[in-house]
């Protein structure tokens, strides 16, 4: 969580403090560097030594609110491509190529409402580039490299269990009709409301950083935060406690399972 809290000590000194009247109040600017985060873990792909993910981010915002940010665009891009290349570094994920981001107006958005793209760009097709992975004059952005393609999600199934070799657990339930499945692979899986967690749960009985796993060995541990409507274990409410395969856990009114497989 370094890299975010570095990028947002960067927003209380810019513009003396009042970064946020920029976006009038619509949108937190620390929001676009969690949404980065977020379609990052989601775009993770599997590599022999670890996740690649992407490092080239598109950052679309409706035309009023970049009107509201251009005279800053720039160094807001710069940090933004800060926070990419050290939220990776912490998460232990691989970058193809330096890390990019390119902030773009569009027309069709509401105030307050953004989009982030993604792509994993190989350097070395771009080695032509001044610096690779970054957009053109224009601002438009590079093609991606034809060895990737598209990137995707990474399917629970296709991560693996890693270099201990201790089986891989899944945090698991059916929201809003889905059924969604989180690998428990590392050492620390936060849970929380907040868009910077690694379980986002969009419930009004979360808080925004509700609870956390961790992992030692073949160990489990659920841990909660401080919690409004608390963290639950088999119907009983714990500041912590070890799960196995089949518990339930509840984080709020949110019910959720350890499993050991994810069903088809």
């Amino acid at each position: 969580m370094k890299a975010l809290t570095r990028f947002e000590e960067f927003l209380e000194g810019v513009v003396e403090g009042s970064f946020r009247r920029l976006f009038r109040g619509r949108i937190e600017p620390v929001d676009l560097a969690r949404r980065i985060g977020r379609v990052m873990d989601d775009n993770k792909r599997v590599t022999w030594h670890r996740p690649l993910v992407p490092n080239q981010y598109r950052v679309v915002l409706a035309a009023a609110d970049y009107q509201e940010v251009e005279g800053y665009a720039e160094a807001l891009r710069r940090e933004l491509e800060k926070f990419v290349a050290e939220r990776a570094t912490e998460r232990g994920y691989g970058l193809l190529g330096p890390a990019a981001v390119v902030l773009l107006p569009e027309e069709t958005l509401s105030p307050g409402t953004f989009q982030v793209h993604a792509a994993v760009v190989d350097d070395a097709a771009h080695h032509g580039s001044a610096a690779a992975g970054a957009p053109d004059a224009a601002g438009t952005p590079p093609v991606e490299s034809d060895e990737f393609g598209q990137t995707r999600a990474m399917r629970p199934l296709e991560m693996p269990a890693g270099p201990t070799g201790f089986e891989v657990y899944y945090l698991t339930g059916e929201i809003a009709g889905k059924r969604l499945a989180w690998p428990v692979t590392g050492t620390r899986l936060t849970i929380g409301r907040g868009l910077d967690n690694d379980v986002v749960l969009e419930d009004a009985s979360v808080s925004r950083h509700h609870a956390e796993i961790w992992r030692e060995g073949g160990r489990l541990e659920v841990r909660d935060l401080g919690s409004t409507n608390g963290t639950w274990v088999n119907a009983g409410r714990v500041t912590a406690a070890s799960v196995h395969a089949g518990d339930q856990v509840a984080f709020g009114a949110v019910h959720l399972e350890i499993a050991r497989r994810v069903a088809d």
